[in-house]
């Protein structure tokens, strides 16, 4: 059977219809399944012609709307930009033939290419849009940056800290004779000798010269610091009322002092005395920063913490307090915030206003506590703030700590000391000699061990680190395997937290820090004796 030429024509363009209508089909199918590419096509006068579901989900226009729209009028509701961005990004587009831009949107950050849709005479016909969500992407960065930043400024810290604490260890080796000698002095000379008060001037030297080192072995983090229970609101009123805190308010007599404790639950883990110390260091330098007329506010709160929040500082989600100290001053450089918490980085004049540690004291106190600071500052002011982890359920406990405690009664007991410098075990034996115990000394652990074999004592005062040879763990350790019972008390300027942990363990009965006080030595080696 012949079919006509128009026949066959008509066929063939039905099929062609078809196809067409099959291809334009396919291709929406494709396009819409774009789950993650937003799509718009629009006309040479910007209306909407295509719209797919990806675009409704970034833009927040449903393609009912958007198609009875035009891009212009979509740019208005979604884009913070003004018109006049509009008419500049067609007028590149159109010279460039396609332009890529950033543009912001309900907290979403979208990366778009504007390109020209040509017709069959290489004309411009329309618009075509393409859309991306870079929000993850760059959140995602930003926590890395931020997992980065953590990393080196802990490393810093750990560097610097491992430097301070070895500086600490052998400033307190020195300051021992300074402080310890004058004492034992001052014990022998007569009431009127005109030599007691430039030794007492000596001796307060020394205890500020140790107030200082203390400050390092804090930066270091590697001093055995004894924590419990502790009301915060306490610790403030206790602060607040401190010869120290009033010295500080009679320098800056125009700056007020305000507090508001609104904390419930006020309780928290830590040691008072560096807390104490870390508001020193905040309120010195809130005041320090305000000219003239000003006003630090010391305020508590409870929060919870959720996941994602506790990530932010790097904190377990959980219940917290938090510790405020805000002042009205003239704020902190931005170029400086980033630094403030690096030992020795200071805008303080040398011998007027600290050693450059109080901010490292502040940083290394929260991150023994398991908590963090952080700080927010402008033109107006400053404030920090520290976040303590709470749900403490142990009994609150107070620590007073008293030069004045009446020495020991009974001394009759045989204290053999190891240290590794001459000067120190000098002024041990003459310190316990002073109070009236029997005292023999050795120069290392494995003299020590030597000793006690021939001469059982009573008491074993061991310095932690010596060098060559073994440390004080070691020299308890093998001391043990002689005499399971032997008493023994740590005297050291600087420790590692592994070794005193170990030698508490293994039934050391105290910890001295050196320099010590004559009182301090007999009250530690009398409460080991007892224990």
């Amino acid at each position: 059977m012949l079919l006509r030429w128009s026949t066959l024509s008509s066929i063939k363009l039905r099929n062609k219809k078809k196809l067409a209508v099959e291809n334009a089909y396919y291709l929406s199918s494709i396009l819409q399944s774009s789950t993650d590419t937003a799509i718009v096509a629009t006309d040479l006068y910007y209306n909407v012609k295509y719209f797919n579901h990806a675009a409704e989900q970034l833009f927040g226009v449903p393609a009912s709307m958007a198609l009875k729209s035009n891009v212009e009028r979509i740019h208005e509701g979604i884009s913070k930009a003004s018109d006049k961005r509009f008419t500049e990004t067609i007028k590149k587009v159109k010279e460039q033939g396609s332009y890529s831009f950033i543009l912001e949107h309900n907290d979403k950050t979208l990366q778009a290419e504007l390109s020209v849709i040509k017709d069959n005479a290489n004309e411009c016909a329309g618009f075509l849009l393409l859309g991306h969500d870079l929000s993850a992407r760059i959140a995602e960065e930003k926590k890395q940056e931020l997992v980065k930043e953590r990393l080196q400024k802990a490393e810093k810290m750990e560097s610097l800290g491992l430097m301070a604490g070895g500086v600490a260890h052998d400033l307190n080796n020195i300051l021992s004779g300074i402080v310890s000698y004058p004492e034992l002095l001052l014990m022998q000379l007569p009431e009127s000798s005109e030599l007691r008060e430039p030794i007492r001037a000596i001796q307060e030297s020394g205890k500020r010269a140790a107030t200082v080192v203390a400050d390092l072995l804090t930066v270091a983090r590697g001093v055995a610091t004894s924590k419990a229970p502790h009301d915060v609101h306490l610790l403030v009123n206790d602060f607040l009322c401190s010869p120290e805190c009033e010295k500080l308010c009679s320098l800056y007599p125009k700056i007020k002092c305000k507090e508001k404790m609104e904390a419930e639950d006020s309780i928290i883990f830590c040691s008072p005395v560096h807390i104490k110390n870390t508001l020193m260091n905040l309120v010195g330098n809130s005041m320090e920063a305000i000219d003239g007329k000003g006003t630090i506010s010391i305020s508590t709160c409870n929060q919870q913490l959720d996941t994602n929040e506790a990530s932010k500082f790097d904190l377990q989600a959980g219940n917290y307090l938090i510790l405020s100290v805000k002042d009205n001053g003239k704020g902190i450089a931005e170029k400086d915030l980033e630094h403030i918490f690096e030992p020795f980085y200071t805008k303080k004049v040398m011998g007027k206003s600290g050693t450059g540690l109080g901010l490292a004291i502040v940083w290394n106190t929260m991150q023994d506590h398991n908590g963090r600071v952080t700080v927010e500052s402008t033109e107006h002011g400053t404030c920090f703030d520290l976040y303590f982890p709470t749900n403490v359920t142990q009994n609150i406990v107070e620590e007073k700590e008293n030069e004045n405690t009446a020495l020991p009664t009974d001394t009759n007991k045989h204290i053999l000391v190891v240290d590794d410098e001459p000067q120190l075990r000098d002024i041990a034996c003459k310190t316990l000699e002073s109070i009236g115990y029997q005292v023999d000394s050795v120069c290392s652990g494995e003299l020590a061990i030597k000793f006690v074999k021939d001469n059982p004592v009573d008491l074993v005062m061991l310095d932690m680190l010596m060098e060559p040879g073994m440390n004080g763990r070691q020299t308890y350790e093998e001391i043990l395997k002689l005499y399971p019972d032997q008493k023994a008390i740590i005297a050291s300027g600087f420790s590692e937290s592994d070794d005193v942990k170990a030698a508490f363990q293994l039934g050391v009965g105290g910890f001295i820090k050196k320099p010590y006080s004559v009182a301090r030595l007999g009250r530690a080696i009398e409460e080991a004796l007892n224990s």
